[in-house]
């Protein structure tokens, strides 16, 4: 015969560790949800990071493939010329928007740094297009317009180190991610 007195105070006993049991994986499913958390956010961080260098190293090549004499000569037309620019700037802009989820504006100030500078590159070249009024002007011109260029290509690779800096700081702090419950 059972006795029931002893398999009620068997289970008695047995009940805290029970209850500490599913605390425990109560604690442990919201830690491990945290941490999914949180990987998912320094995975998009990075790979934002990413797209940035990408359309970055895009607009450059642009700049430095831009057929700077063809232009001078008016051989292409604004909208031409305008539709080898502006996308690529725009893709920078679109990605500057996009790190703003991820930096506070203190860190963001070199992404819109390389941004404005893309522009102003972009208007101080409009204007030396307008300045050209014969063709014996074309080679000081274009090498006035070449040298622009590398202006401000080094006042960006400021910019990228100093963008590398931030990111990599990031990482060594774990200052990713501040998690959110």
């Amino acid at each position: 015969m059972i006795n029931y007195y002893n398999v009620f105070f068997l289970l008695l006993s047995q009940t805290p560790l029970i209850v500490v049991y599913f605390i425990k994986r109560y604690f442990d499913l919201k830690s491990k949800k945290q941490e999914i958390n949180y990987n998912l956010f320094q995975s998009c961080k990075i790979e934002a990071v990413r797209n940035f260098f990408q359309s970055y190293t895009e607009t450059m090549q642009m700049w430095q493939q831009l057929p700077i004499y063809p232009i001078l000569e008016n051989k292409l037309n604004p909208k031409e010329i305008d539709e080898m620019i502006f996308p690529k700037i725009n893709k920078v802009e679109s990605v500057v928007i996009e790190l703003k989820m991820y930096f506070n504006e203190t860190d963001l100030e070199p992404f819109n740094s390389i941004l404005n500078n893309f522009k102003y590159l972009n208007g101080n070249i409009q204007q030396e297009w307008r300045n050209v009024y014969t063709n014996e002007n074309l080679i000081p011109a274009g090498n006035h317009i070449l040298s622009i260029i590398d202006n401000y290509e080094k006042s960006n690779n400021a910019k990228i180190k100093e963008i590398v800096d931030i990111v990599a700081e990031s990482l060594k702090k774990g200052t990713f991610l501040t998690v959110r419950n």
